[in-house]
């Protein structure tokens, strides 16, 4: 019996430990580096772990749209076919980096394609769990979309930028 006792103990400390962890990777995320660590605890609570194999697909474009995900380890590629049916590469995400999030907030569609570039693990972060959070925690909930809705923003800026260019260099 003691060591049952004993063996509580010691996962109980390994499982705070690991949590731990888990909350300082959290604070390294954008969407997350200024939450306090009670409320990256309930944001973990709520994440999916996923692991995902060399070449694995996480999701097709086209396919419905209902989670976004977040690199723990591994680097994932997200792609898009153009209209001549040839793959265009969009980016390289590493740990910390997430994507998908336009999923989170709408119920349309993935306008790309997500591949694992080698052993893979993810969190998925639903949009389900996310208006869950809306009746459970209206403060924290608006938080993460605040901050969804400032990091797109830059996104789509930047990309206003990029196409800007691309176009004053054909009218030249």
């Amino acid at each position: 019996e003691f060591w049952a006792v004993a063996d509580t103990i010691w996962g109980n400390i390994f499982k705070k430990y690991t949590e731990k962890d888990e909350l300082s990777f959290l604070k390294t995320v954008a969407l997350f580096d200024n939450f306090s660590l009670i409320d990256l605890s309930k944001i973990h609570k709520i994440l999916h772990p996923r692991k995902y194999h060399l070449g694995e697909v996480i999701f097709k474009e086209q396919d419905p749209g209902h989670s976004m995900y977040i690199v723990k380890k591994g680097s994932v590629k997200i792609l898009c076919e153009s209209e001549d049916k040839r793959e265009r590469e969009l980016a390289i995400l590493e740990k910390g980096h997430f994507f998908g999030e336009m999923s989170v907030v709408d119920d349309v569609p993935r306008t790309a394609t997500a591949i694992a570039l080698d052993e893979t693990e993810l969190y998925g972060f639903l949009r389900a769990d996310l208006l869950n959070l809306i009746d459970r925690d209206p403060r924290l909930a608006s938080s993460i979309l605040l901050k969804l809705s400032l990091i797109v923003g830059t996104r789509l800026r930047e990309t206003n930028r990029r196409l800007n260019k691309c176009v004053l260099k054909e009218g030249d």
